[in-house]
């Protein structure tokens, strides 16, 4: 079963509940600068690396975001999607390379596996 549903607690069901918010300069500018780590796999589930366990077993918190109010959404900047209730949305925001680096940096060091 996928225990990730959490079958409709709210009686009232809501198309936008838990919708992808897709990073959309993933494609030309975020593949190339994180695709490597996101092609790492996991070895206990074969797939790439869940953003959460990237975060948790990180050893140190990841960068802050430009806009001052917390850290930078991984899952958004590396992996080019996220979710609506993300507690980070306030970083689905386009970063430019040269501000990238901070994140890259960290993902070099914390990111788990290593490239092929």
């Amino acid at each position: 079963g996928d225990t990730k549903r959490k079958a409709d607690e709210d009686s009232t069901p809501t198309p936008s509940k838990n919708s992808q918010v897709e990073n959309e300069r993933y494609r030309t500018q975020g593949v190339n600068i994180f695709g490597r780590f996101k092609k790492r796999k996991d070895p206990a589930t074969g797939r790439e690396y869940a953003a959460k366990v990237v975060r948790t077993t990180a050893a140190k918190p990841l960068p802050d975001s430009k806009t001052g109010k917390g850290s930078m959404c991984l899952a958004y900047h590396c992996k080019g999607q996220c979710n609506e209730k993300c507690p980070l949305s306030f970083d689905h925001i386009p970063y430019t390379d040269e501000q990238y680096k901070e994140l890259v940096t960290w993902c070099e060091e914390c990111y788990p596996g290593s490239d092929m």
